[in-house]
C-alpha cells in the first residue's frame, strides 16, 4: 500500500503562517503559536 502525502498549495501555506502570525502577536508570545502549528500538522498527518 503505498503512502499518501498532503501537498500544501502556496496560498494554504501563507494562510497558516498569517494564523501562526496573528496569534503570535495577539499573545505576545510564541507558546500558542507553537502548539497550535503542531497540532494542526498531527491531523494533517492522520488525514494520510
Amino acid at each position: 500500500m503505498g503512502k499518501r502525502i498532503i501537498i500544501w498549495s502556496h496560498k494554504a501555506k501563507i494562510k497558516l503562517f498569517e494564523i501562526l502570525d496573528f496569534y503570535t502577536h495577539r499573545n505576545k508570545s510564541k507558546f500558542y503559536s507553537k502548539k497550535l502549528y503542531k497540532k494542526i500538522i498531527k491531523q494533517a498527518k492522520l488525514l494520510t
